[in-house]
């Protein structure tokens, strides 16, 4: 039987948690083990409890060195090195190296709790009385034990991000970041995001991405070519499964599979409206600065784990400056952009939809007549999109606008720049968004491959489960909508082309749709709050002052 894994959420929760019942029936322990990202142990009662009863650790694999005065300015963390290069095992023993298990039993008794950073960072040159300081966005995640005082037993809980959710209610005046019911409630769901896409590994099922996220109503319906890459090489078919785990109804058009076989030396890209390109080799940025003028050249410039996040405090146009040394190249490159929303940006629409209260649906119809392209055009204003620009005669010219990609998975695309783009020394781009609404991984130019690409479309060849007309529903781009409601999936095999030797499969799914979130608010519309959204701009002061009542219980100095 198959399981159905979630990438984007912890994959050990329920193994964790199953560990953790038997560890309150064997052994009755007195801590608790939380794992939570840098927002929610900021947010925390326990980074908060201003007592000395706490150590603080930063780790990266088993690199791990202890910290004393860890404090949080703007967004980041600074500390001094207390000792360094060891794992110190009488205080994390078990369950540092065994899959999380605890045995405390020689915790020194004063000690409350031990938190531990897990940060994107190479430790080894730290020495003890060192200072360091690090970026928010270099914490990939908090383990922490927390001593019960009440002598209760273990409990292991996995959090997400979208505990931040939670923190707008409370900020909002109160409320409860607990998925919500069918039921009336004055919260809004969770998220609204779009289909989830997962492909069959073996006996599991694994998460790749989100379809056409963003496409909220009818007027923002689009196409939407999602990489597949935790597909097999080495196999004939492949099944898909598309799931809608949100409150929304999403409407889809088009289901097909989109195969393209290329050298093996070289990958495949798409843009946003489906053309597959060759690159045969990526040119890094000469420079990089944000709109505040900092430096951020090392974090973009290759595909790691650390992000440029557009949240700069003090900036009121999130953007990015890039510049390429175009000297040595013969043909025009293209942008290639490799990132995802951030789940902040979800927990900021969310919040946005909430102020209409009663009055979302009559809001929904309102905006739903509004032609595509006027509704295209407030979006693009509002800086969901990431926006992309070129220097040309002293000036910055519009090249696209590239819609979301979700924020559960990162997506490599490409974007194409205009005919003699890489003519002269170099080449200026600038990438604008809404404030924290875009995560970027890396920015490069990509060398176009001279290989023919030979692409093959492909429809299901059998759907689970087989409902009457699915086929015929997912099959043409006519309209005629396969309807899911939350909890519907729907699963799809694919027999994939035979390969030849030296020839590589890279494998998009090509949907098209949209959804409508389900907002059933019972408390009155905010109206004095909606008028300054009349002026798209204000949707990334709105994202800025989010984000600064987030932090304003850590007394964050920042200019307006």
């Amino acid at each position: 039987m198959n399981t159905f894994q979630k990438r984007h959420s912890h994959p050990n929760t329920l193994a964790a948690i199953l560990l953790g019942i038997i560890l309150i029936v064997l052994s009755g322990c007195k801590y608790m083990l939380k794992e939570d990202t840098a927002t929610e142990f900021l947010n925390s009662k326990t980074f908060k409890n201003e007592k000395d009863e706490k150590l603080y650790f930063l780790r990266q694999d088993d690199q791990v060195i202890q910290l004393r005065g860890l404090s949080f300015n703007m967004d980041q963390f600074s500390a001094q090195i207390v000792q360094e290069g060891q794992a110190k095992e009488h205080m994390y023993p078990v369950m540092f190296k065994n899959n999380k298990r605890v045995n405390m039993s020689e915790t020194p008794k004063e000690v409350v709790d031990y938190i531990y950073l897990n940060i994107i960072a190479d430790l080894s040159h730290y020495t003890h009385g060192d200072s360091v300081r690090f970026h928010y966005n270099d914490v990939e995640s908090v383990d922490w034990i927390e001593k019960r005082m009440d002598g209760g037993a273990l409990i292991a809980t996995g959090v997400t991000y979208a505990a931040v959710c939670g923190i707008f209610a409370l900020a909002d005046g109160g409320g409860s970041s607990s998925p919500p019911s069918r039921k009336p409630s004055n919260q809004p769901s969770t998220s609204s995001s779009c289909p989830y896409v997962y492909t069959q590994n073996g006996n599991a099922f694994i998460f790749e991405g989100e379809m056409y996220s963003g496409s909220v109503f009818k007027n923002l319906e689009r196409h939407d070519y999602l990489p597949l890459i935790r597909i097999p090489d080495n196999v004939d078919t492949c099944t898909i499964r598309i799931q809608n785990e949100q409150d929304e109804v999403e409407y889809t058009d088009v289901v097909r599979l989109m195969a393209v076989a290329h050298p093996v030396h070289e990958k495949v890209l798409v843009d946003q409206y489906g053309n597959p390109a060759t690159v045969a080799n990526e040119l890094r940025p000469a420079s990089a600065q944000t709109s505040m003028w900092n430096n951020i050249l090392d974090k973009i410039s290759s595909q790691d784990k650390s992000y440029y996040a557009f949240n700069e405090l003090d900036a009121d146009e999130q953007s990015l400056f890039l510049t390429f040394d175009t000297r040595n190249l013969a043909n025009d490159p293209y942008l290639i952009i490799s990132g995802k929303n951030s789940q902040f940006a979800e927990a900021v629409v969310e919040s946005y939809y909430s102020m209409f209260g009663n009055k979302f649906n009559t809001w929904r119809k309102r905006a739903s007549r509004k032609s595509p392209a006027e509704r295209l055009q407030v979006i693009r204003d509002s800086g969901l999109p990431l926006s992309v620009y070129i220097r040309k005669d002293d000036q910055w010219q519009f090249i696209d606008a590239v819609r979301m990609f979700g924020p559960k998975s990162e997506r490599e695309m490409l974007v194409r720049l205009p005919e003699g783009a890489a003519n002269g020394d170099q080449v200026e781009i600038k990438l604008a968004c809404a404030f924290h609404f875009w995560e970027l991984n890396k920015v490069s130019l990509g060398i176009p491959g001279k290989a023919q690409l030979n692409t093959t479309c492909l429809s299901p060849i059998g759907m689970e489960p087989d409902l009457p007309g699915a086929s015929r529903l997912l099959g043409d781009e006519d309209n005629a909508y396969f309807i899911m409601n939350k909890g519907d999936h729907i699963t799809l095999n694919f027999a994939l082309p035979g390969k030849k030797e030296g020839v590589r499969q890279t494998l998009f799914l090509h949907a098209k749709g949209y959804y409508v979130p389900i907002h059933q608010l019972e408390r009155k519309p905010e109206i004095a709050q909606l008028k300054r959204f009349s002026n798209p701009k204000y949707f990334s002061r709105y994202s800025r002052e989010k984000y600064l009542q987030l932090l304003w219980p850590f007394k964050i100095q920042a200019t307006d």
